[in-house]
């Protein structure tokens, strides 16, 4: 059985999502989901996504783990 090709939009999304995931944010959850995770999915979906890719590509810029050499490198960490 042949995969359907994950769109850029998809994996936008789930950039953001992860993103959004990790701040641990407080909220009811419905299971293991936190209810505001859903919300956001749902939102996403109805974004154009341009406007999608501009915020995964905003999110994945300010990921501290991208500037961790350039600090090292700053304040003389080895």
């Amino acid at each position: 059985m042949a995969r359907k090709p994950i769109s850029k939009f998809s994996r936008d999304c789930d950039r953001l999502l992860s993103h959004a995931a990790r701040q641990h944010f407080q909220g009811e959850k419905i299971g293991e989901v936190p209810e505001w995770l859903s919300r956001l999915d749902d939102l996403l979906q109805k974004l154009d996504p341009a406007i999608v890719a501009g915020f995964a590509k905003a999110v994945e810029a300010f990921d501290p783990r991208h500037h961790l050499p350039q600090f090292a490198v700053v304040h003389e960490l080895t």
